[in-house]
């Protein structure tokens, strides 16, 4: 009785997609053709991605971008074409020369949606006051996630990692002295 056109896709099956949960799991980086409905026009831009996360009925991927030299967030439904790039640019503070994750332990406070997803933790993980083990390929990445969480989260070790936090929120107090 309803005149409505529904159309349903598997994300899971798009080429696109699963070139770059490859490149996700080798910490490889893709050439992807973008398009963006601010400039209307389309992009070449070389990225490393970290995950896909969804919000609102819209999935995106978070990423390095190499063009912009910072990390930034995709529409995956507005990614056009992808490649596969051998010998991209490293992303700073992410050893190149192994494919090992960088492990931290951290105190949970209290967490968002987004930084326990984008930190792929379990619901079970989520209890304030209980102990997670945290990782990434970025350092640079999971400084920013941390920062992110609002207090969220507390890195116990490594040290260093914890004593890089503090120099970034330092650094971000003396902008407002």
């Amino acid at each position: 009785l309803v005149n409505v056109l529904i159309s349903v896709s598997d994300r899971s099956a798009s080429s696109h997609r699963t070139l770059i949960t490859k490149a996700i799991a080798t910490r490889s980086s893709v050439e992807i053709d973008y398009f963006s409905p601010t400039s209307d026009k389309e992009s070449k831009r070389t990225i490393t991605p970290f995950h896909f996360f969804e919000e609102n009925g819209v999935e995106y991927l978070q990423a390095h971008c190499h063009l912009a030299q910072g990390s930034r967030t995709f529409r995956v439904d507005r990614i056009n074409g992808s490649r596969p790039v051998d010998g991209a640019p490293t992303i700073e503070g992410s050893p190149s020369d192994s494919l090992e994750k960088i492990r931290a332990l951290a105190l949970v406070h209290s967490l968002d949606r987004a930084t326990s997803e984008a930190l792929e933790l379990s619901s079970e993980a989520l209890t304030p006051g209980n102990p997670v083990e945290i990782e990434a390929f970025s350092t640079d990445w999971l400084l920013r996630t941390v920062l992110a969480s609002d207090s969220g989260l507390e890195i116990i070790e490594p040290v260093s990692l914890r004593s890089l936090i503090a120099k970034r929120v330092d650094a971000a107090i003396a902008l407002y002295e």
